[in-house]
């Protein structure tokens, strides 16, 4: 999607999440001078990865000597949050943490397979995105679910929940004012995916031609293989009606959560 789109449909300010970090500057200063009409942005540049990165416009991290190097990498180009991704080793996730923290720098994203809901907000991650980790987090058998790999859906996870674990949970992320990210649009259209497929997209005319060529078929495959597998009639019941009860017990708590779409 172009800037002009944004401004057209009301949107006057992003978080890119993840992008092309020279052509995302050039944007950024060519609205701020005025000869282009564009949002006003927030940039990560390259999400922080796994040695082998799933997405375009990703550094991978193998260690922390990585970790570290690549905060400082990004800093020096400028930059103003760094984007954590699932794959990150847990020590080069933490040594990211505490190296953005030394430079002043936000960092924000997915928690990490390897890492615990609770123990990213307390590194200082500023925000979690699409409640990475929270059902892990909540769940009576969190230290069995951290072994494994995260998916296929929230059926297992709704399954064991503990309210009296998301209340701590919430705390946590109330102390350490840590945002959600919840994305319960993208959620919707992820777990429902052969409803949401369906059919032709009106809108899709407006999507990147890399987005349609790769990366929606990309996630198209790996949710139908991986995520999706439930009977779709389970997927209504566990899925999506059962996403409120997190939600309610983070507004009880005052966790502070930004309404967007996806990132």
């Amino acid at each position: 999607m172009t800037p002009l789109l944004f401004v057209a449909n009301g949107v006057t300010g992003v978080r890119d999440m993840g992008g092309d970090l020279e052509l995302l500057k050039k944007w950024r200063f060519e609205i701020a001078n005025g000869t282009m009409l564009g949002p006003r942005m927030i940039i990560a540049g390259p999400m922080r990865d796994g040695p082998v990165p799933q997405f375009p416009s990703s550094a991978p991290i193998s260690n922390a000597a990585d970790g570290r190097r690549l905060v400082n990498e990004l800093k020096d180009r400028g930059v103003d949050f760094i984007k954590a991704q699932s794959l990150i080793p847990r020590e080069g996730y933490f040594a990211a943490a505490n190296e953005a923290r030394k430079l002043g720098l936000v960092f924000a994203g997915h928690v990490p397979d390897a890492v615990r809901a609770a123990e990213a907000s307390d590194a200082g991650q500023k925000s979690i995105e699409h409640l990475t980790g929270i059902f892990e987090g909540c769940s009576k058998v969190e230290d069995e679910l951290m072994k494994q790999p995260r998916g296929p859906g929230p059926g297992r996870l709704l399954a064991t929940y503990d309210p009296q674990r998301a209340k701590a949970l919430m705390a946590v992320f109330a102390k350490n004012r840590t945002w959600q990210v919840p994305t319960l649009v993208w959620e919707h259209g992820e777990w429902l995916i052969d409803q949401t497929n369906s059919g032709p997209d009106p809108l899709a005319k407006y999507a990147p031609v890399a987005w349609k060529q790769r990366t929606c078929p990309m996630f198209t495959s790996e949710i139908t293989k991986n995520w999706s597998t439930d009977p779709l009639a389970d997927r209504e019941r566990r899925g999506c009606d059962s996403w409120p009860e997190p939600i309610r017990c983070l507004v009880s708590a005052s966790v502070r959560a930004l309404v967007c779409t996806t990132n």
